[in-house]
């Protein structure tokens, strides 16, 4: 990846996320740095388990070439482990909100940038802070990406790229990349 823009491909074809429900990507599909991605499609129609099941073990096998930072879709119970970690690690900074919790994790990835730069990727489904994603990202000195899924209106990122999920069937939707930049 030294060199390239290109942090992760996924062929075209049918994935299996669960044992009664696979997505169709119906080309390949590209997530780049400097790109940003939102996963639009209805409830059930797949996003969740894409980054579950498609998205994050990817991000795991090239771990070496980029820090990953993935928001839960519930990210409240996140925020628990979050604030048990802070006891145990840092306890003079005590986080008590959601942002406190995403403040914690994002000056963990600060230091970890200081002491080995390499791009990031942030992934966050259905983030109640993706306005302070943005604006991390935004202040980012290393190259980023965001890949987000959000029901209702939120303010987006720039180099925004839209990934649709189609319900075909409730056992099967299909994935389409419609590379919209602005």
């Amino acid at each position: 990846l030294a060199g390239d823009t290109r942090m992760l491909s996924f062929l075209a074809g049918v994935h299996k996320c669960w044992p009664d429900f696979e997505l169709n990507i119906d080309k390949n599909l590209s997530i780049s740095f400097g790109q940003n991605y939102y996963l639009h499609g209805a409830n059930g129609s797949g996003k969740s388990s894409f980054i579950k099941r498609i998205l994050l073990p990817a991000l795991q096998q090239n771990h070496d070439h980029a820090y990953s930072l993935y928001l839960q879709q519930h990210f409240h119970l996140q925020a628990y482990l979050i604030k048990a970690e802070a006891a145990l690690w840092n306890p003079e900074l005590r986080p008590k909100t959601m942002s406190d919790c995403l403040t914690y994790l994002l000056r963990n990835l600060e230091k970890a940038q200081k002491f080995n730069p390499k791009p990031v990727i942030i992934v966050a489904d259905e983030s109640p802070l993706l306005d302070n994603l943005i604006h991390y990202l935004q202040s980012c000195k290393q190259p980023n990406s965001l890949v987000y899924s959000v029901h209702g209106k939120h303010s987006q990122p720039d180099n925004l790229n839209t990934i649709l999920f189609e319900p075909l069937s409730p056992k099967e939707s299909k994935v389409r990349c419609l590379f919209t930049q602005r």
